[in-house]
């Protein structure tokens, strides 16, 4: 959003009638358009500029004859190709169709046949000796612009590493919470986020956990503090056995070093919450796949694991009660298992019980 009023201030200072910056990517001696910012004016007529000159036919975007010791060199379009060479010449043919003549660019190789560029343009009429402050203005650009590109690949990157562990993240079947001591909340996977919205025991405010119960508030302020300052783990309940209850583990977010990145003090805390109430939603096929049950078989297990009864499954589903045994005892030999506790007890300590 930034780009266009820079690039408009730049065409003020030097009187270039056009400044555009492109990412490029290099496919073998050619470089293919990944991104592309312009000044206002340019903007204004993207439609033309990119029929006559920002497209593939541009000799510009042709490579071949440049070293890569040279590409953050500053050149206008009378260095980079010889005078009345053919591609010169096609050049100069299409950005007259624009009004402009000539232009003035540098090329960065930001990463592997990863490129930057700025080009500016003169209008038609103008002086060729009007190249020599966008000259002078690139080369005192050239080494800041690179820089910056560097410092954006890198946030790119991080971002990037910290959208696939949230993405991990709201895999796990826990609900996982990163925050400060005093409890405002860094990262919240999805399986918190239903513990929280179906709770009445804690809750999210303002971007703060909360417990409407004053006893249960102090519970977890304590928690929080006692983890951040003593750097160990420890669990509570809040609730009470009778009626709703929310179990939390916490550890100090620098023990877990594949979510450390994710935190933004040192002192946070990770809580994991668990809804004893909750029904694991065991993927079927998963289930199929990891014990070497049929579908029928592992259908009845996820049932089981849910609190229903083998009668109860066989209601569900239709089958007779005899047909629902048979398949809980092909599932018992095939996991191993001796009793249906047991084969329950399986299932939950599979890597299925924690991501799901």
């Amino acid at each position: 959003d930034r780009w266009q009023p820079f690039l408009d201030g730049i065409c003020n200072a030097i009187d270039a009638k056009s400044a555009v910056v492109q990412i490029f990517q290099r496919n073998g001696s050619q470089l293919q358009q990944q991104w592309c910012a312009r000044d206002s004016h340019s903007t204004a007529n993207a439609a033309q500029h990119d029929a006559w000159v920002n497209n593939e036919r541009n000799p510009r975007l042709n490579i071949a004859g440049l070293s890569p010791s040279i590409l953050p060199q500053v050149m206008t379009d009378r260095d980079r190709f010889a005078r009345n060479a053919p591609a010169l010449l096609e050049l100069q043919r299409r950005l007259a169709h624009l009004g402009l003549r000539g232009g003035v660019g540098v090329i960065i190789e930001v990463e592997p046949l990863h490129y930057f560029s700025m080009i500016l343009h003169g209008g038609l009429d103008d002086a060729e000796e009007n190249d020599k402050r966008g000259v002078a203005l690139l080369e005192a650009l050239a080494p800041h612009l690179r820089q910056a590109c560097i410092i954006s690949l890198k946030l790119l990157k991080s971002w990037r590493n910290e959208t696939v562990h949230a993405a991990i993240a709201n895999r796990l079947r826990t609900g996982l919470i990163l925050c400060t001591p005093a409890g405002k909340v860094q990262l919240c996977n999805d399986s918190a986020r239903a513990v929280i919205a179906h709770s009445q025991v804690i809750s999210l405010s303002g971007g703060m956990l909360r417990c409407p119960r004053i006893a249960d508030q102090r519970l977890l302020s304590g928690l929080l503090s006692k983890v951040s300052q003593e750097s160990s783990s420890s669990a509570i309940r809040i609730g009470s056995l009778e009626g709703e209850e929310v179990q939390i583990i916490a550890q100090p977010a620098a023990v877990m070093s594949t979510i450390w990145h994710l935190c933004r003090q040192e002192d946070s805390v990770a809580l994991f919450l668990v809804d004893p109430d909750q029904k694991p939603a065991f993927p079927i096929e998963a289930i199929s796949n990891l014990f070497g049950l049929a579908p029928a078989e592992a259908r009845l297990v996820v049932a089981l694991c849910q609190g229903k009864s083998v009668i109860d499954h066989a209601h569900a589903r239709g089958i007779s009660i005899g047909t629902a045994r048979v398949h809980l005892k092909r599932a018992l030999a095939k996991t191993n298992s001796r009793r249906q506790g047991e084969l329950v007890g399986k299932i939950y300590g599979s890597v299925l019980g924690h991501i799901h």
